[in-house]
């Protein structure tokens, strides 16, 4: 354990162009500096740090100038008992060759090396701890910070082959408003920072979040990401909310809009109406919904193994094609029957209503009867 650490502390200062690939420092990859020359090679270490079964990969350049040196290059492996010892007596090696050895510097590949070596400099600035990954060819990396509640965040970016002047895309699961933050950068270094800042600035609406996935049942998304600032909750029979929150304000009270059957919804629309200045910023969101709503509690999710086994159609569910989302939709069209008050996706009532006969079609609705209770029932017709 302590040759593995002293053996990349030393490859940190001595070779800072050569990345270690992995966790494991298995794979290296990245340039090696000889006489103010660059060579591009990867090392393959699967028993790091011992140099058992070592796999050296070089450029043209340095294969021309070790040329007949297979034998001194193997015994360095063998002898050498750290990976950046063998490095430093390879560099020796290589000094004492170019010595003897001319190669004309038009025909040397620098390889985009201004490029690389902002590169390597922008990512020692940022701190190889929050490296997650550097590509083979140093024209993609990603990111990784750890924030106060201790949820991962990776960011990742593609510099391409001329770092700093092309464009660095980005992607990184924040809200819309976040990225287009960050994106305002140009460089690894200015990305990050912006990225940690974005962040720091999102803990609050992120806990939040939190908070309603754990104690809602959660329509939409299905499975929320950090980028996603909607919520659409459960409330009743039929009957879901839905949130969407400011990222920039966490503690704006969020914009609600009810779905479900009108006379279901309507108590509750009254309930808004009557309480939503009760909306306290010392309260969590959950106990202030369920105060501008009137309600004690929020319905749960069912366990689809333990609960309601006999049951064909689970709460928010399409009664037609039995799933909550369907490319995306959720269901929109509810049957205005109170004993009924079914829901369906627009698409899968609409397919229906067109399947049945003596439907009727008036300016850009179609009519038919309910699927479940056979009532009047209309949708859409989709353009």
């Amino acid at each position: 354990m302590g040759s593995h650490l002293e053996d990349q502390l030393l490859m940190m200062k001595k070779f800072p162009l050569l990345v270690p690939q992995n966790s494991t420092s298995t794979v290296y990859d990245g340039f090696l500096s000889v006489e103010k020359r660059y060579f591009h090679i990867s090392l393959v270490v699967p028993k790091y740090p011992l140099l058992d079964g070592m796999n050296l990969h070089c450029s043209w350049e340095l294969a021309y100038f070790l040329k007949d040196k297979e034998k001194e290059v193997q015994e360095l492996a063998d002898t050498c008992s750290m990976l950046s010892f063998y490095l430093t007596s390879l560099q020796n090696l290589l000094t004492s060759c170019m010595k003897t050895q001319w190669l004309p510097p038009s025909q040397l590949n620098c390889t985009n090396m201004e490029s690389f070596q902002r590169l390597m400099s922008d990512i020692e600035t940022v701190g190889m701890k929050h490296i997650e990954f550097l590509s083979h060819s140093m024209t993609w990396l990603k990111l990784r910070v750890i924030d106060d509640a201790q949820r991962c965040h990776i960011l990742r970016l593609d510099v391409g082959a001329n770092y700093p002047h092309e464009n660095i895309q980005v992607q990184a699961d924040l809200p819309q408003i976040a990225l287009q933050n960050i994106k305002k950068n140009n460089s690894v270094v200015g990305i990050f920072r912006s990225f940690v800042h974005e962040i720091s600035s999102l803990q609050n609406i992120w806990k939040l979040l939190d908070n309603v996935d754990e104690e809602c049942w959660v329509l939409d998304p299905d499975k929320p990401t950090r980028k996603d600032m909607t919520r659409r909750i459960v409330i009743g029979q039929n009957l879901s909310l839905q949130l969407t929150f400011d990222s920039n304000d966490a503690m704006a009270r969020p914009s609600m809009k009810l779905f479900g059957p009108e006379l279901g919804v309507q108590p509750f629309r009254e309930s808004l109406a009557a309480n939503v200045e009760e909306w306290q910023d010392t309260c969590s969101l959950v106990e202030n919904l369920k105060c501008v709503l009137s309600v004690a509690t929020f319905p749960v999710r069912p366990d689809s193994l333990s609960q309601k086994k006999d049951q064909l159609v689970y709460e928010g569910e399409c009664v037609i094609c039995y799933s909550v989302q369907l490319e995306g939709e959720l269901p929109s069209e509810v049957c205005k029957n109170v004993r009924c008050g079914s829901p369906f996706h627009a698409s899968c009532l609409l397919e229906w209503l067109q399947c049945v006969p003596g439907n009727i079609q008036s300016f850009s609705r179609i009519h038919g009867t309910c699927p479940s209770c056979g009532s009047a029932i209309s949708c859409p017709i989709s353009p």
